[in-house]
């Protein structure tokens, strides 16, 4: 009977907007979290809960309304029940590295710096699914974004099945928004999300990602100033995976800042006055040498 009740509960929300009163009480009042985060398990699981997971289209919704509603409470609560019903061990739809990156399109993030293909036509086919989502101001997108942000560690653990070019991808995305001023107030849940995605495999096995971090970092990092590198480096989760990552990153940052120094265009004037003066006042040259052959240290 309760099966039923929910069952029946959940096809009155079908084609409705969030900010439709029925779906509204049923968001707010906790429900759906509440119904499916109890037993987040499929029919017949050995647990015995025998209540079916949540459908992908209930989980498509409460995405939708996440990154979409103009309303911050619907927003919050559909950004909670998302989180609680992806913690089922396979829930039948999670957002995958592509929905969350033509979210980002969509609130007006440059796809070209998002690194991933087609995302201006993901971000169309995303909108047209959004059904009854309100349209969300400029100033409501920063909340769209960190109720986003806060559901993100539910899905990312899902994303360690894929392909490793789309786990390199999905780090990237991940990795990049930690220096974006708009998602800091999100911080620990990136974090979150990227440990997620890093650790290690239920059955012990290690990410991996934990070797790649010099790769991934310079695939998406290659224009953004030597400062914001550093801060790549710094923000990446504690733990042991996190310090993995962070070696390898460490390193190729390093390269990478070593690299902009030596192509960096040696200013108007700068050699004329080193062959003039046969080098600085204090007799270093233009490449760091003294004049006496050894190293201005």
């Amino acid at each position: 009977g309760e099966v039923a009740a929910g069952e029946e509960m959940l096809r009155r929300l079908e084609g409705r907007a969030p900010s439709d009163p029925e779906a509204e009480e049923l968001l707010l009042g906790g429900w759906i979290g509440s119904r499916f985060g109890r037993r987040a398990e499929p029919t017949g699981a050995a647990d015995g809960g025998g209540g079916a997971a949540a459908s992908a289209e209930l989980l498509r919704w409460l995405f939708f309304t996440t990154c979409f509603d103009a309303d911050a409470d619907r927003c919050a609560a559909a950004s909670t029940a998302l989180g609680s019903l992806l913690q089922c061990a396979a829930p039948r739809w999670v957002p995958s590295p592509d929905d969350v990156a033509s979210a980002l399109v969509l609130w007006g993030a440059d796809p070209d710096a998002l690194g991933g293909g087609g995302l201006e036509e993901g971000a169309e086919a995303l909108l047209g699914g959004a059904g009854g989502a309100g349209e969300a101001s400029e100033a409501d997108l920063r909340l769209n974004l960190l109720a986003l942000l806060d559901a993100l560690p539910f899905a990312t653990p899902h994303w360690r099945t894929q392909l490793l070019s789309s786990q390199d991808w999905a780090l990237a995305l991940l990795w990049r928004l930690l220096v974006e001023p708009h998602a800091a107030p999100a911080l620990p849940a990136l974090q979150d999300a990227i440990s997620a995605l890093i650790g290690p495999s239920p059955d012990g096995a290690a990410s991996p990602l934990l070797g790649r971090g010099g790769y991934v970092l310079r695939a998406f990092a290659s224009d953004l100033p030597c400062s914001s590198l550093l801060r790549l480096c710094q923000l990446l989760p504690p733990g042991h995976a996190g310090a993995a990552l962070q070696a390898s990153a460490s390193l190729a940052a390093l390269r990478m800042v070593v690299e902009r120094h030596h192509a960096a265009p040696v200013p108007p004037g700068a050699a004329e006055a080193d062959s003039a003066g046969g080098g600085s006042a204090n007799g270093v040259s233009a490449n760091g040498v003294s004049a006496d052959g050894g190293s201005a240290d």
